[in-house]
């Protein structure tokens, strides 16, 4: 067993564990929550639908642990890294940590709103995605060839200068698109705007850097020719 497989191993057991703080906190606090507790926000910040405490303190956490145990799983079956070499180290504990994080702080949130009544910031999450996208991007153009973590198509996944070229302009891409849209927060703008703004830059993102593999694609196939 390698030492990558070892640690990512510990990192998927120690981010698992971090998905039950709720029901850690759920137990020694239980009474002192509603019965039902906000579940979701609208675009606004404002609480939309309420779930019962239990689903919020004890089913959700074991739930979000459970999908980050499957999708700890699922990275080690990986066909085209199966000594787990070729992910990059970052990027891997990233993937490992994004669901204990999000479950965490969507938590927090929960029990600002109960005891404080204070509504989410619709732009605090917007930030939190742009930090992620600029994380990402930074480290994509280091990450080899795998089925798990990067651009991941027929043409990437078939050929390692395309895949090192895509990875390489989505990291840049992210990175670009993460600061413009943390910047654009900081801008007075309509929430659901800012949503739309926040859409329109993922999906250019997904779009330019899956037209850009088929080009090189073609491209190289052309030459072949």
């Amino acid at each position: 067993m390698s030492k990558n497989n070892i640690l990512s191993k510990k990192l998927i057991a120690f981010s698992s564990i971090l998905c039950l703080i709720p029901c850690i906190i759920g137990v020694l606090k239980y009474d002192s929550f509603p019965q039902m507790l906000p579940n979701r926000f609208d675009i606004n910040g404002n609480v939309s639908s309420y779930a019962d405490k239990n689903i919020i303190l004890f089913y959700l956490p074991i739930g979000m642990a459970l999908l980050t145990i499957v999708s700890g799983i699922i990275i080690h079956f990986d066909p085209f890294d199966k000594k787990s070499q070729n992910k990059n180290p970052i990027l891997l504990k990233f993937t490992i940590f994004i669901v204990p994080i999000i479950n965490n702080l969507l938590f927090l949130a929960i029990c600002s709103n109960v005891k404080n009544n204070l509504s989410l910031n619709p732009k605090i999450p917007m930030i939190f995605i742009g930090l992620i996208l600029v994380i990402i991007g930074n480290y994509m153009p280091k990450n080899k060839q795998n089925a798990i973590i990067g651009v991941r198509n027929m043409w990437t996944l078939k050929d390692e200068i395309i895949w090192n070229k895509t990875n390489k302009l989505a990291g840049y891409l992210s990175v670009l698109i993460g600061i413009l849209f943390i910047i654009i927060t900081f801008i007075n703008i309509n929430s659901s705007i800012l949503l739309k703004i926040f859409i329109f830059l993922i999906l250019t993102l997904a779009i330019s850097v899956n037209i850009y593999s088929f080009m090189l694609y073609c491209k190289k196939e052309k030459y072949y020719k």
